[in-house]
């Protein structure tokens, strides 16, 4: 809806992720705002902070985010975004391109698909450069203005910390105009670490 209407927006989110074989929990918090200029520019700023229970040791990690995009037509619009993390054992800076297309169908069904390109510059600290890139495809399908699936697929390259493939899939259902339901399965498979991880995960959204 934000993007159809293409309404200007401020808002926030907080998650927190425990694995349970590794003990490792994971907290962030983030705010965000998309402004809407002339009707067809958009620009977006994020700010949060991720920290990283390990047991060991605790890691904490600025986030920033800054995005600016175009509607190039109707319901598809260009963006460019430059995101940083600032961690104490990792660095990384990301300037990435994305297009986005939404298309409403007659029978009252809409379908949304994006492709996201990044290019990143890290420092892993003592791993030293881990540079690469990242691809990202996302798929999603509304059967009503209630309910909608998705798929998310990524692709990340880096010199130090290897290939990773990412999968997401979620199902979304409002239950009200302001309040939603969300539940996802993910996946994430390094096999230059021999690292999997997996999880479901729930989250509510309010919006106003």
């Amino acid at each position: 809806a934000p993007f159809l209407s293409r309404a200007s927006s401020i808002g926030g989110q907080y998650s927190r992720v425990e694995t349970q074989r590794s003990n490792v929990e994971t907290d962030t918090w983030e705010v965000f705002a998309r402004l809407v200029v002339g009707g067809d520019w958009v620009v977006e700023a994020d700010f949060g902070q991720a920290d990283v229970d390990a047991q060991i040791e605790i890691e904490e990690a600025d986030l920033y985010r800054l995005a600016l995009g175009y509607y190039v037509a109707e319901t598809t619009r260009v963006r460019v975004s430059y995101d940083v993390e600032n961690g104490g054992l990792n660095d990384l800076d990301r300037w990435a391109v994305d297009i986005e297309h939404v298309q409403q169908l007659e029978n009252g069904m809409t379908w949304q698909a994006s492709l996201v390109y990044g290019v990143i510059s890290g420092d892993a600290g003592v791993g030293g450069n881990d540079d690469g890139s990242d691809i990202a495809i996302e798929l999603s399908w509304f059967f009503s203005h209630n309910l909608g699936v998705g798929a998310d697929i990524v692709f990340q390259d880096r010199d130090v910390s290897g290939d990773s493939d990412l999968y997401n899939i979620w199902a979304n259902y409002f239950v009200t105009e302001k309040i939603s339901v969300e539940l996802s399965y993910y996946k994430e498979e390094n096999d230059d670490l021999n690292v999997q991880v997996s999880g479901f995960m729930a989250e509510a959204k309010y919006r106003f």
